[in-house]
């Protein structure tokens, strides 16, 4: 019995130095060896480990019904491989019967799958980061062309692109400074979420060059009410805290259609009518 324990001592000095994550087991009814990180990596309490420690059939039997019966072609014995996801614990078995004797070992990868979620969520966030305007939190130039193109390949024809400029920002970043100015971008993505949030996305393409895409079914009729108000809005809004700036928006939008249905042809059309307001006078909008 004493030389069965200095081997079992060596064996886990040799499994600690390959991976201290591995517990190996045998259990024959005679030289039974069970590792002693095995009840730990599975999770076991104190309780738990010394009832399996005294049913070491019974540990089989728990392992088995963690796992499934694997095709391993080979008539020797048979083999069982699985997986414990419970209480944040990863935990890989691998178990093989050969009559009476049972044998295999448990890989604890807990740390190496929560290193994996955080890997994933990182690049998750560095890719939403890649697609964002960073003062306004809005798609930016090339997430919202993305949007936009994805939607319209799976609703062709479908959507209505809107630019919207601030009409004389240049003048409160010369006369109240950048840092105001930032503020003024970020209240007016602010209203413009409120506003169309609900029906659209939006991204800030420039410095204070906004667009809008409404995948919705709108008539001209009830997007020119929607326009509408956002353009009342935005000039009652900066009235009272800018009242000397002059600021407003103005607006053009297009619709898609058999012609016109993808960013590139979407955005020329929402231009032009962007510049016809422009030269209307500002504050406005235009529907092509």
């Amino acid at each position: 019995m004493k030389e069965f324990s200095m081997k079992k001592e060596q064996i886990e000095k040799l499994i600690d130095i390959i991976d201290s994550r591995i517990a190996l087991f045998n259990i024959d009814g005679e030289n039974n060896y069970i590792s002693d990180k095995l009840f730990d990596i599975l999770g076991f309490d104190e309780m738990q480990s010394k009832y399996y420690l005294e049913n070491e059939n019974r540990l089989i039997e728990y392992l088995a019904e963690q796992s499934i019966e694997s095709p391993d072609e080979d008539d020797n014995y048979t083999h069982f491989a699985g997986l414990i996801d419970k209480d944040e614990k990863y935990v890989i078995i691998h178990l093989f019967k050969c009559g009476a004797e049972s044998f295999g070992f448990v890989i604890d990868k807990t740390a190496q799958v929560h290193k994996n979620i955080q890997t994933h969520e990182e690049m998750l966030d560095v890719q939403k980061k890649s697609r964002t305007d960073s003062l306004t939190g809005l798609l930016n130039r090339s997430g919202f062309e993305d949007t936009v193109n994805n939607s319209l390949k799976m609703q062709p024809q479908k959507g209505i692109l809107c630019i919207c400029d601030m009409d004389n920002f240049k003048l409160v970043n010369d006369t109240l400074g950048h840092p105001v100015g930032d503020k003024v971008l970020k209240q007016f993505a602010g209203l413009l979420k409120e506003s169309f949030s609900e029906c659209g996305v939006i991204g800030r393409i420039g410095g204070d060059e906004f667009v809008i895409f409404i995948s919705d079914d709108l008539t001209s009729g009830e997007l020119s009410k929607y326009l509408e108000e956002f353009v009342c809005r935005v000039k009652d809004t900066f009235a009272k805290e800018y009242p000397d700036m002059k600021l407003s928006s103005s607006i053009g939008a297009s619709m898609a259609d058999s012609e016109i249905n993808d960013y590139i042809s979407l955005y020329k059309s929402a231009d032009a009518a962007l510049y016809k307001v422009k030269q209307g006078g500002k504050g406005d909008f235009t529907i092509i």
